[in-house]
């Protein structure tokens, strides 16, 4: 029982030791990751083929492939992103940037090559010495929450797993802190419960890699805020299974539900048990959320098997409408793209065995 009303009403977070790697990819996920690519899975390979083949977007395309070493970022010192991506000054050459981070430091951990940690290590070192502003004006923050996630997720790998000097990470670190932070510290004030999701999960990343506690906590106290926060887990999801966003489309409520798994991910790595926060809401959410993808014939977003191996694999427990979506033939979702909040998880996360 006092386990349950810690995990209900959380006042404070006890000074703590973070795991790393402990985002979404633990060091047991990396290995799994590992040795699967190498005994060339074909369920992973399929995953980790599609990722190499990745092309990027529109503005910051280049003739090479930014799994390649030949790739070169494309740092913009403002970002800026309107309405509806009108203007969208930067924010596609900072999302083909921060995956092809993520790209190298995954290849870096499989294969060991020094060169994908180097070409890491460089697009960090080029945003981080030229980004200078990301405009909050509306689009901003998403733009900023988006691309904080996959580089945080890159750089935990890299700064954990390859050697480094503290000296290093200097500029990349203050970035974190001095621009990003302040684009999504207040939650946004948007009617767009999806935008505060994917802040609550940048948040929890940037603690866990900046070892900074004071933001860990304010994500998970957002997380667990009331149903009046868009973003919180309770002013998303709705008792009956519904979302913030169920009325809207299917599209924006998988961003909501995905983002907030990967903030559970980030804390499971942790040690903590956000995924089972007031009874399993987040189960409603993503079992309503399943249901009305299937029956509306919505595309399916990358970023359910992570949701799927918490629940139905650790947890055991019903999951008959994911069941249902992934028996579908759509589970697989769609090729990367900065909306579809899941960077490949098929090769991460289905064949996972949390028992290894």
């Amino acid at each position: 029982m006092l386990l349950c009303l810690v995990i209900l009403a959380p006042t404070t977070v006890k000074a703590q030791t973070f795991q790393h790697p402990g985002l979404r990819l633990s060091d047991s996920t990396l290995r799994f990751l590992k040795t699967n690519v190498l005994a060339k899975d074909p369920t992973v390979m399929s995953a980790y083929n599609e990722m190499m083949a990745w092309k990027g977007y529109r503005d910051g395309m280049q003739k090479t492939l930014p799994s390649s070493l030949s790739y070169f970022p494309q740092p913009i010192s403002v970002v800026r992103v309107g309405p509806y991506e009108k203007p969208h000054t930067g924010q596609d050459e900072m999302m083909t940037d921060a995956t092809a981070a993520y790209i190298h430091a995954i290849n870096w951990y499989v294969y060991h090559q020094d060169s994908d940690a180097r070409k890491a290590m460089q697009i960090f070192n080029a945003w981080s010495s030229k980004l200078t502003k990301i405009d909050p004006w509306h689009n901003g923050e998403l733009a900023a929450a988006w691309s904080g996630n996959i580089l945080c997720e890159a750089a935990e790998i890299i700064r954990t797993t390859y050697p480094t000097a503290p000296k290093d990470w200097t500029a990349f670190d203050n970035m974190l802190r001095k621009i990003y932070y302040p684009a999504i510290k207040d939650f946004s004030k948007s009617e767009a419960g999806n935008w505060k999701c994917a802040s609550t999960q940048c948040m929890m990343a940037m603690g866990v890699f900046l070892d900074d506690t004071n933001y860990y906590k304010q994500a998970k106290d957002y997380f667990f805020s009331d149903e009046e926060s868009l973003g919180s887990l309770r002013g998303y999801v709705h008792t009956d299974g519904t979302t913030r966003e169920s009325t809207r489309d299917q599209l924006h409520e998988q961003m909501g539900v995905l983002h907030l798994v990967n903030t559970c991910e980030i804390a499971w790595t942790q040690g903590e048990d956000l995924y089972g926060a007031y009874d399993n809401l987040l189960l409603k959410g993503l079992e309503g959320t399943a249901d009305r993808v299937l029956s509306k014939g919505t595309v399916v977003y990358d970023g359910w098997d992570i949701a799927y191996r918490h629940y139905h694999d650790i947890k055991k427990l019903p999951t008959p409408k994911m069941d249902a979506l992934r028996a579908s033939g759509k589970w697989s979702g769609q090729t990367w793209r900065y909306w579809t909040c899941g960077l490949w998880p098929k090769m991460t996360h289905r064949l996972y065995d949390p028992r290894s």
